[in-house]
């Protein structure tokens, strides 16, 4: 039992040093956004999302060692602890970001979210208020060149943070407290089928 907490403990002291990794990275990378043009954009914006696959992979890969060791619950609701800590960590980063951060990554998000053609970005009423003057136009220089452009809507929607983008009936979600939430799930998920599947081929 003592070698299995050993192994335990490990993962957690580096399952947060892996969250604090990625949350500086995603600090910096917010800086080159702001400098970068939107090629070189989306080309760091794929090493990050490369990068925050790879240390998931290394979590679970950690997890599923430690089933093999000492099969059943408690395992997985470390692992899943572990994720908890990891998303909960990234909700933070989120909310603590300064304005002109927190408005530099709605633009990236958005951009990457844009369907061709014109449609409408629905903020909370909170974000409109303080929306920065060159926002819009900000945003729609990099659009152009996906053919693609954004007008900020008149309304207005009860979230905490990010946006929805409106094309005609169809909406793509960018509220950051959904988007944590659906990724919450699908890597929950993932832990419960590795732990298990370790589990069920050493029976």
């Amino acid at each position: 039992m003592a070698g299995l907490e050993k192994i335990i403990s490990q993962i957690q002291e580096e399952s947060r040093a892996q969250v604090q990794s990625i949350a500086g990275e995603a600090a910096a990378e917010a800086q080159r956004i702001r400098e970068a043009a939107l090629a070189e954009a989306d080309k760091e914006c794929a090493e990050i999302e490369r990068r925050s696959k790879q240390s998931v992979k290394q979590i679970l890969a950690r997890g599923k060692s430690a089933a093999e060791l000492k099969k059943g619950q408690g395992i997985l609701a470390q692992k899943q602890e572990l994720i908890r800590e990891a998303i909960e960590g990234a909700r933070r980063e989120l909310k603590s970001m300064d304005e002109e951060r927190y408005f530099d990554c709605l633009i990236k998000l958005a951009v990457k979210s844009a369907h061709p053609g014109t449609g409408k970005m629905v903020l909370s009423a909170e974000d409109k208020k303080r929306l920065p003057a060159d926002f819009e136009k900000k945003l729609n220089g990099l659009l152009a060149e996906k053919g693609a452009s954004l007008e900020i809507s008149e309304e207005t929607r009860d979230m905490g943070s990010g946006f929805v983008l409106v094309y005609g009936g169809i909406e793509e979600n960018g509220d950051f407290d959904d988007l944590i939430d659906s990724a919450y799930e699908r890597l929950q998920d993932i832990a419960h089928k590795a732990l298990f599947s370790a589990d069920g081929q050493e029976g």
